[in-house]
């Protein structure tokens, strides 16, 4: 049989929504799908994914898990991951909302983790930020907190297409987590900006 096993790396205490029979299966390709598993073997299982039976091979498979491993309310609202990928070194978790996916989302979470890092966590900040500039040439930036190994920022681009955000930055040692929350917008309304906050600084790596 295939072994299930949990790969998520950030979370909010308690806040887990509830499911009874779907099953997230994460491939190797970073792809995530979810449905009701017909069929299960050693080499393969099988799942219904809105009345379409597709098989998928042991070796193209990460993790399964039930759907409530991997759903999140992180405002009250169902989140779901849309993308996962781990290459040892690196790894990144994206989540979108109910109904939405990560090729066409319009609000985002993302968790990403680098290993051998070395440098400074402000400079690796003002390198991302750096990158980002050279993409959007109306990014603007600012820091709104830190300390000595964790800091939060946000930006803004203020022409198409339109996004803000606001990331964390934490170094332990030589690894590197990062944990962002974006939406396709020019400008978050107060209440929501601060409550995102307040929600980034508590999310949990582990």
């Amino acid at each position: 049989m295939i072994i299930k096993k949990t790969t998520i790396f950030i979370s909010l205490f308690c806040l887990f929504s509830i499911s009874t029979f779907a099953e997230t299966i994460i491939l190797k390709s970073g792809k995530v799908v979810t449905g009701k598993i017909i069929e299960e073997t050693d080499a393969y299982i099988k799942i219904d994914i809105s009345g379409i039976p597709i098989t998928y091979y042991s070796d193209e498979i990460q993790s399964i898990g039930n759907e409530d491993t991997y759903s999140i309310k992180f405002d009250g609202r169902n989140w779901h991951i849309g993308h996962h990928q781990d290459l040892g070194n690196q790894e990144i978790l994206e989540y979108v909302l109910e109904g939405e996916s990560i090729e066409n989302w319009s609000e985002l979470i993302t968790g990403l983790r680098y290993e051998g890092i070395n440098n400074p966590l402000q400079d690796i900040a003002n390198g991302a930020m750096e990158k980002l500039k050279n993409k959007y040439a109306s990014l603007e930036w600012h820091i709104i907190e830190e300390n000595s190994n964790s800091l939060i920022l946000e930006w803004q681009n203020h022409a198409y297409p339109h996004q803000h955000e606001i990331k964390r930055f934490d170094k332990s040692g030589n690894t590197i987590l990062i944990v962002s929350y974006v939406k396709k917008t020019e400008q978050l309304d107060k209440d929501k900006r601060d409550k995102w906050i307040d929600i980034i600084k508590t999310i949990q790596f582990r």
